[in-house]
């Protein structure tokens, strides 16, 4: 029914914790598939002990997590996908359960309103006050290019996944913010999980999406523009794109480059200047910039 895909470089430290929180499940219609993105330390050998008939390890070099999850994709046995960190957990036995009551209504992308994210000093209970079941996703992805749908776990029907093209891997930042556009471009039929379901680890601060580097800012100035290249006509047919500009802005200006400022300067002045104060209305209401 499921394939629970766990992408993996260099986590001999906690990928047990995520495969053993799969197999505690009070459900059994799944397979695990975990994608070594060519670890050189020892998770390889906490592996083995799990491998099994719905247990299974592939091993590629180095290509990044986009990629990783792309081959999860296409392993995959099952109808429907999902992806689990390996650095991450689920939220309970039950969460596998929770997800296969909506599968019933066949949708093709489920998501859940909740997460929980584990600090150091404190666990928190973040909830998506914008995800409602009558959620146009597709408007809410194109109004800004930090919004993402909901919160993990996500579950994908395999065949729209792959019409959408996948995780883009061109993106050292952010594979999944084209492919968001793409995919809820399509329409897809969508079902929310009210409880969580998933446990972010930020305790650990080796992840690339948590250093925020000036070369950070600036590689995700890059992406978010190519993604706005590639939604220029929507974005704009929805009076949106103040809210884009504004953040490209805020990103140069942290990228510490002057040219990237001037440029985003010149973009946020020219068109349709006088959507600025709705945009920063918008942006201060979602608290998408936090």
């Amino acid at each position: 029914m499921i394939s629970i895909i766990i992408t993996v470089f260099n986590r001999q430290n906690t990928v047990e914790a995520a495969i053993e929180s799969c197999l505690s499940q009070n459900f059994s219609e799944y397979e695990i598939l975990i994608i070594d993105d060519g670890s050189t330390d020892q998770s390889a050998d906490k592996i083995k002990k799990y491998l099994g008939k719905n247990v299974k390890y592939f091993y590629q070099e180095n290509q990044g997590a986009a990629a990783a999850k792309n081959k999860g994709v296409h392993e995959a046995n099952y109808e429907y996908v999902t992806f689990l960190d390996s650095d991450d957990i689920y939220f309970s036995e039950n969460t596998l359960r929770n997800i296969f009551v909506l599968l019933k209504k066949e949708p093709d992308f489920i998501c859940t309103k909740n997460i929980l994210i584990r600090k150091s000093d404190s666990d928190i209970i973040a909830d998506n006050k914008q995800i409602s079941s009558d959620v146009d996703f597709y408007k809410f992805m194109l109004s800004s290019p930090l919004n993402y749908a909901g919160h993990n776990p996500y579950v994908f029907k395999k065949t729209l996944f792959l019409q959408a093209g996948g995780f883009d891997v061109n993106s050292k930042w952010g594979d999944a913010l084209i492919f968001w556009r793409r995919f809820f471009k399509l329409n897809p039929k969508f079902a929310i999980v009210t409880e969580p379901g998933y446990i972010y680890n930020q305790i650990d601060n080796n992840s690339v999406s948590r250093k925020r580097s000036p070369e950070y800012y600036s590689t995700a100035l890059d992406v978010m523009l190519r993604c706005y290249s590639e939604n220029h006509k929507d974005i704009h047919l929805f009076k949106v794109e103040k809210s884009w500009h504004l953040i490209f802005m805020l990103y140069a200006i942290k990228s510490k480059s002057l040219r990237k400022v001037i440029k985003m300067a010149m973009l946020l002045c020219s068109g349709r200047f006088y959507f600025i104060p709705s945009a920063i209305r918008y942006l201060l209401e979602t608290k998408v910039m936090k």
